[in-house]
């Protein structure tokens, strides 16, 4: 058969026994390009060129064949639609990408990243993030930085495209959009709506424990120092959380959850410098103490403030 696609298109040919009607039974067919000849595989026809159709029969009885035109992936164009990136707050979520498939016929389709990454034509749209052209296999918690994000399919040949997308410091998005904390003030929790979380920051007058208390149970509390370092020995309180601070350096804190009607203050923690244990009495038996009676025995506690407490 002669056959002219009127764009430049690929096909797939569907072959019906014209008797008994059955339909989809595995058969060949080749499309010859007669510049050519038959030893070139012919996967896209150009539009407006015509080939030559050689097809053999599965069936016993004649055969209707129809084709199906697939559109050729001519370009990809790919971006993010959710809150901008932060460190160690908010990475990468490919649910919230959006992949547009440019065809060579000239129509476009939106693929869907939370739908299986699969355009109308039976395309599959691969994706990863990379950094310096290394993948990045966690993309939740990231780094400060510049990446490339990547979407990718296969249609004769291998198709791209790509997006820079930085993600930004902690210290960098609170000296956007965060305020400063004070030492026993109270200050309501606002998140920008281009944010994923509420950001402070709070410099200490003194080296000690400090009390993050939170008027409504959050989320999570990411801390990083002037450095960028990540800080560590955060312990959970009863409300709110306790972290060791170095005078005259500034924190900058990440709040995920939380209302915007509720707050967050600081407040020192009085910490304990000396600890007294005294024995008035014990009964010793076998070299050493083997028993302590709870009258016997006084717990002295001096804090930070010159304050003393007997246990």
């Amino acid at each position: 058969y002669l056959v002219t696609s009127p764009s430049t298109k690929r096909y797939y040919l569907h072959a019906v026994d014209q008797v008994t009607g059955e339909g989809d039974r595995y058969f060949s067919y080749n499309f010859i390009d007669p510049e050519i000849g038959p030893y070139d595989l012919i996967e896209r026809l150009i539009g407006g060129k015509t080939y030559i159709l050689s097809v053999s029969n599965p069936y016993e009885n004649p055969c209707t064949i129809t084709a199906e035109s697939i559109n050729s992936v001519g370009s990809i164009d790919v971006s993010v639609d959710y809150p901008e990136a932060v460190e160690k707050v908010y990475g990468i979520h490919w649910d919230g990408i959006k992949i547009v498939a440019h065809y060579l016929d000239g129509s476009s389709e939106e693929v869907r990243s939370d739908g299986g990454r699969v355009d109308s034509s039976g395309h599959y749209y691969h994706l990863q993030l990379l950094k310096n052209g290394k993948i990045v296999w966690n993309t939740r918690y990231l780094s400060a930085g510049t990446y490339t994000l990547e979407a990718s399919t296969w249609d004769d040949g291998r198709i791209a495209g790509s997006c820079e997308i930085t993600v930004k410091s902690i210290k960098e998005v609170t000296e956007e959009y965060g305020s400063s904390l004070k030492l026993d003030e109270a200050t309501k929790l606002k998140r920008e709506s281009s944010q994923p979380a509420a950001y402070y920051s709070f410099t200490p007058e003194e080296t000690g424990r400090y009390e993050f208390e939170f008027s409504e149970l959050i989320d999570e509390l990411v801390v990083i120092d002037e450095n960028g370092q990540k800080m560590t020995g955060i312990t959970v309180s009863e409300s709110g959380y306790q972290i060791s601070l170095n005078q005259g350096m500034t924190y900058y804190f990440a709040v995920l959850g939380g209302r915007d009607e509720k707050t967050v203050a600081v407040k020192k923690v009085v910490d304990i410098e000396q600890v007294d244990l005294q024995i008035n009495r014990a009964d010793s038996y076998i070299s050493g103490i083997d028993r302590l009676e709870a009258e016997n025995i006084e717990l002295k506690l001096t804090y930070s403030s010159g304050e003393t407490t007997a246990i």
